[in-house]
This record gives structure tokens, sequence and C-alpha cells, in this order.
């Protein structure tokens, strides 16, 4: 596993000749935590670990990962404002969506049928400029794709791929 350091990218190829912005140096808490998660409405038991503080299952962990240092070889830093979401914060989003009440009133799929309850979707910062342009470019590399219309920043891990376990041998229960 590699820890990117913040510095500026190699080469700036950005159109607008601006710098590319400093990449900073992730955080990663590799205690799994075993949570319920839940798939079409039925639940199923995963295993997270943390990056920046947010839930990430394990599998799209390992993946966003490697996609995270990929970008940021490019001077692309990418950061999830979102990961895995329990039952009871499902609820809330909807409940906001329902009300329109808080939240911005965004749109929220019903409790037990937001990916983000499987923990493969992410919701990634992509107000950078160049972020969105290279994760389009990118992310199914990964094995990430955008699935909500609208949503710039809703990517979810649909890979099969095998990538290098982000926590090796540190992950613990």
């Amino acid at each position: 596993m590699s820890f990117l350091s913040a510095r500026p990218a190699a080469a700036d190829t950005r159109p607008s000749g601006r710098r590319a912005p400093l990449v900073r140096v992730p955080t990663l808490d590799c205690a799994l935590q075993n949570v319920l998660g839940y798939q079409r409405g039925k639940s199923k038991p995963i295993s997270v670990v943390r990056i920046d503080g947010r839930p990430v299952e394990q599998a799209t962990a390992n993946a966003y990962w490697a996609m995270r240092e990929a970008a940021a070889r490019d001077g692309i830093a990418l950061d999830i404002r979102s990961g895995f979401r329990t039952h009871a914060q499902q609820e809330y989003l909807y409940g906001c969506y329902e009300s329109c009440s808080c939240n911005g009133c965004t749109l929220a799929a019903k409790p037990g049928f937001s990916n983000h309850q499987s923990g493969r979707a992410l919701d990634l910062k992509v107000r950078e400029e160049g972020t969105f342009a290279w994760l389009v470019a990118n992310a199914a590399r990964f094995g990430f794709v955008a699935t909500v219309k609208n949503e710039p920043w809703h990517w979810e891990y649909r890979g099969r791929e095998s990538f290098a376990d982000v926590c090796g041998e540190q992950a613990s229960t």
C-alpha cells in the first residue's frame, strides 16, 4: 500500500493552466466493523473499514483506494462525502426527501433499497476542476460506474476485479 503525500501533480495538463490541487494524505482505519447492510430490501452482514472517517465496504474500499492513487498521480484529489449508510441514516434521508424539510430535499431511496446500504455506493466530492471529467474517463477501470442521473457525485462499485487489500494484515475485528 502506498500513501501519497500532499504534493502538486507532476504535470499540469489542465486547459486553464491553473495549478493542480494538492493531494491530501488519506486517513485509513483498518479496524473491520461488521454491520448490517441491505440489498434490494434484504438485510445482509457486511464488513466496513474507514477511509477519511467514512465507512466503506471492504471490496469497495480496495477498488476506491486504487482509483484514488491513480487519480492522485494525475493531480486529481478524490474524497468521499458519503459511503455506507445504516438503516437509520437512510430512514432519516428518505424522510427528508419525502417531507422536503431537510437535506435540501435531495432524492433518496427507500430504506433497504439504497445502494449506500450495500456498502457499494460512494458519494465523491466532484467540485474541483477536472475531478468529474477524470472519473468519467477512468472510474470504469476500477469497477465504478455513475448510476444516478443528475448526481455526478454518486458512483457505485460494480466491479469483480480484485484489487490489493488496502488494509493487508492490518485488518482486524
